[in-house]
């Protein structure tokens, strides 16, 4: 489902994009189908997002207290 998610943002994003004007519905698909597993693999090289190879999902656990942030268990900064 995550992965269905990205496409549609993604093929949002293309078909918004001036410079694709004049892009074809196949070829739009086509860039989807290229770009999704890359922006997936960006996410998660980012800490984003945790992959779960067991079902093959994706996990993100967020927190915030005390004026400190924590996603996948990583410190945000946070403006304060």
């Amino acid at each position: 489902m995550f992965t269905v998610a990205v496409a549609k943002f993604i093929r949002g994003q293309l078909v918004n994009n001036p410079q694709l004007a004049d892009a074809t519905p196949e070829e739009i698909d086509q860039i989807t189908v290229q770009q999704t597993p890359q922006y997936i693999a960006m996410l998660e090289s980012q800490g984003m997002i945790v992959p779960n190879e067991a079902t093959d999902e994706y996990t993100v656990d967020f927190s915030i207290a005390e004026r400190a942030a924590k996603l996948n268990g990583n410190d945000i900064p946070l403006p304060l």
